[in-house]
């Protein structure tokens, strides 16, 4: 059975930022690893889009943008056909496909 791709959405340029995070780390540590691959997105404070790669404890203790590394600039695709994000990688930019989104913004 082939894995369905979540887009976890935490962050965000909200007053409740704090609470997104927590909230998003105990569902990326929680979701079913077998029947879900996660794609993290991370919105900062100022409302900066990221495809995160790195660890959950970076999320909880909000230092998760820090590492360059670990963030690529994202945006959502729009063609509604594709259903999915592109990844901003400079000179071939990265396309994957969303089977659904989990938007965790407070």
């Amino acid at each position: 059975m082939m894995k369905k791709k979540i887009a976890i959405l935490f962050g965000g340029y909200s007053t409740e930022y704090n609470v997104s995070l927590q909230s998003a780390n105990s569902i990326i540590r929680n979701i079913n690893n077998e029947i879900y691959e996660k794609v993290l997105i991370g919105i900062t404070r100022e409302g900066n889009w990221f495809r995160y790669y790195g660890t959950t404890n970076n999320i909880l203790n909000d230092t998760w943008y820090l590492n360059e590394d670990e963030c690529v600039p994202v945006v959502i695709s729009p063609n509604r056909n594709l259903g999915g994000i592109i990844e901003l990688t400079g000179s071939t930019n990265k396309f994957t496909k969303i089977d659904a989104a989990f938007p965790v913004l407070h």
